[in-house]
């Protein structure tokens, strides 16, 4: 991912943002509200529920397409 800025990344971070591009692709990761969050503040405490609440949304509405990839 481009650095904008975040360039003291956390191990757990930088885990859940690759595994987000590597199951939504790099476009879903970018464009997800965690990820402009965690851009402008790193800290930020919200980005935790913002994960869980994307991934079920994602999961319904992307469907077969992310959970295929385990298939």
């Amino acid at each position: 991912m481009k650095n904008d800025g975040a360039s003291n990344i956390k191990q757990n971070q930088f885990d859940a943002f690759l595994s987000l591009a590597y199951n939504c692709g790099l476009y879903g990761a970018t464009s997800s509200p965690m990820y402009k969050k965690f851009i402008a503040n790193p800290n930020d405490s919200s980005i935790a529920s913002d994960w869980k609440n994307y991934y079920r949304s994602e999961e319904r509405r992307v469907g077969k397409e992310c959970r295929s990839r385990w298939s």
